[in-house]
């Protein structure tokens, strides 16, 4: 039977080894950048989904990965994407000049986190 296929952390991994017992056919459509995910898509929270916009200083570099992952929404330039780390999603939106928009308490959680950054950092000269 063909399953879906499975993302694994590698870095989990102890060893591997190799079984000439198994083998597989790769799809004429498998991509493997389909299976790049973004640092905030692991993790222990259970999943649930943002939508964030994208600022005109998003990193070029990862428009394309985060575009493969995200779904377009309904406003301009917004995108629905899946989280499994919510403290790793709210960081990454501020690193990567991205505005959470919805739900309102991970929004909420984003504006304590920029709160605390310019109230630690803000007046330092």
């Amino acid at each position: 039977t063909i399953s879906q296929p499975k993302t694994f952390r590698v870095d989990w991994f102890d060893r591997a080894q190799a079984r000439k017992d198994v083998s597989f056919t790769v799809p004429d459509t498998f991509d493997i950048r389909d299976f790049y995910l973004l640092p905030f898509e692991f993790g222990p929270d259970k999943p649930f989904t943002i939508t964030v916009k994208l600022l005109d200083n998003f990193p070029p570099a990862l428009r394309q990965r985060f575009m493969r992952r995200a779904s377009e929404g309904r406003e301009t330039n917004t995108w629905t994407i899946s989280v499994r780390d919510q403290l790793k999603a709210i960081s990454w939106c501020i690193a990567n000049n991205v505005l959470p928009k919805a739900p309102q308490d991970f929004v909420a959680l984003w504006k304590e986190s920029l709160a605390r950054g310019v109230s630690l950092y803000g007046n330092e000269q």
